[in-house]
């Protein structure tokens, strides 16, 4: 983690906000930080340098890979390159410390990590209102790569979080620094520090494609999801669904939702918005799904979006008949109009935070009212059989319902279904019907292989690293 870099400026052209602009900044990639973020209008081209970091394919695709491959939501399929069908089985708790993208993921997200504790640092509390504005935004970046990061690394929170350790959480931009881990614990707790200011000191809103307030009230529900606070929760969320700002988008515009960049659509919250300039930075997303068609959409997930018969979800999947396992599908949930090399990921959507709710109100014994969010993300999907108390539709409990409306709706989608499980304490299981890699093994969720193990790279390094265990 020892770094010889400075301020990092875009390299490739970011489209901003709703001015549908490109910020064009040269290839000057680097600049020395002494003395550069001394007036706003450097701390802005920091910032956007920051969210340029964002962009790139060493992040989001990476991150997609380890959080979404492991779920029983994907399903090899034996077609296209079977050498890369074969490595599936890597991320399928058959981690290495070498293992393909782990360093390089890493590395990424602590140099936008320190790309922004240098903004963050050089920002009085008594600045004017815009600095404190991009001060806020990269409070946000920093905790949205934390976040990434602790929960591929660290154990599920929880789990004994005061004791296990997460990733070292940086808050200083010090190229020298040696960090050990924090726990679990820290982790989260300064995730919750983080946002908890950067929701203070963003004041604008510059567009879904920019952090905001109502980003850092996603981000922080969540966290509090993950760590059983689920008053907190619901009071967070709360903080958003009353300004009537966002909505569920429906009819075309909800089949359509992913093939955009998300500019005019009132249900992204935050996204990553790639234009063509950048589409091969979200390709290995795509790569994963479509471009090969080696992984499928699971069986049982598939069985669960058929049983409303009519649901619009499945929209969002293309149907392909094979001469070996008849019609499976693949994501397309990754291919912007109609460019497979092109997608604006989705970090935080409407619907997220209403399932973020029904979950904390499901385990709070709020039955009627969990099921009042998931019912209108059903009606969204244009089913008709919704849930009641006394009707859960074979399913056991509220929760029940709850999770598998989450899997439905988010599959896909910034690694939830691996929260989910690991969250609620249940296993990954894959039994299907096809044998091939991955397809029979169920994983509990106190097995040391939920979480990755830390990139050989870093531990040469850095001597005050501890790796997890194998």
């Amino acid at each position: 983690m020892r770094y010889s870099f400075s301020v990092l400026l875009a390299t490739t052209g970011l489209l901003l906000g709703g001015c549908q602009e490109i910020l064009d900044v040269k290839p000057e990639t680097q600049v020395e930080s002494s003395g550069f973020l001394t007036n706003s209008a450097n701390l802005q081209t920091a910032t956007y340098g920051n969210y340029s970091m964002l962009l790139t394919g060493s992040l989001v695709a990476r991150f997609h890979r380890f959080t979404e491959l492991p779920s029983d939501n994907v399903q090899v399929l034996l077609a296209g390159n079977n050498e890369t069908t074969t490595s599936i089985g890597i991320y399928t708790y058959q981690h290495t410390s070498n293992l393909l993208g782990l360093s390089v993921m890493w590395d990424g997200a602590y140099k936008l990590i320190y790309g922004s504790n240098q903004v963050i640092q050089a920002i009085p509390d008594n600045a004017p209102a815009a600095d404190l504005q991009l001060k806020g935004e990269n409070l946000y970046l920093r905790a949205l790569m934390h976040f990434s990061l602790v929960r591929i690394f660290g154990l599920p929170y929880a789990q004994n979080p005061a004791q296990n350790l997460g990733v070292p959480y940086l808050t200083k931009p010090d190229v020298n620094a040696l960090p050990a881990r924090n726990t679990v614990k820290e982790c989260y707790d300064q995730l919750v520090s983080d946002l908890t200011q950067a929701a203070s000191l963003m004041t604008v809103d510059k567009g879904n494609a920019y952090a905001s307030r109502n980003a850092a009230y996603a981000l922080l529900a969540n966290v509090y999801l993950q760590r059983g606070e689920h008053e907190k929760v619901v009071e967070t969320v709360n903080l958003v669904t009353r300004q009537n700002k966002y909505k569920l988008v429906t009819g075309t515009e909800f089949a359509g939702y992913f093939t955009t960049d998300h500019s005019t659509d009132q249900e992204t919250i935050f996204c990553m918005r790639m234009t063509s300039a950048q589409s091969a930075a979200t390709f290995g997303i795509n790569y994963d799904y479509t471009d090969s068609r080696y992984a499928a959409v699971s069986e049982p997930l598939i069985a669960l979006l058929n049983e409303g018969k009519t649901d619009a979800r499945l929209q969002h999947y293309i149907p392909l008949t094979t001469t070996t396992q008849g019609t499976r599908y693949f994501v397309n949930k990754y291919t912007q109009n109609g460019n497979i090399r092109l997608s604006s990921p989705v970090f935080s959507r409407y619907a997220g935070l209403l399932l973020d709710r029904a979950e904390a109100l499901a385990k709070l014994g709020r039955n009627a009212e969990a099921l009042a969010d998931v019912n209108a993300i059903r009606q969204r999907a244009g089913l008709t059989d919704l849930y009641t108390e006394s009707n859960l539709r074979g399913r056991a409990t509220v929760l029940d319902a709850v999770l598998d409306e989450r899997r439905m709706e988010l599959a896909f989608e910034y690694g939830y279904r691996r929260d989910d499980l690991l969250r609620n304490n249940r296993p990954m299981i894959r039994n299907y019907a096809t044998n091939l890699p991955g397809d029979k093994i169920t994983v509990q969720p106190t097995d040391p292989k939920i979480v990755f193990l830390l990139p050989q790279t870093e531990l040469s390094v850095n001597p005050n690293l501890v790796q997890n265990p194998q």
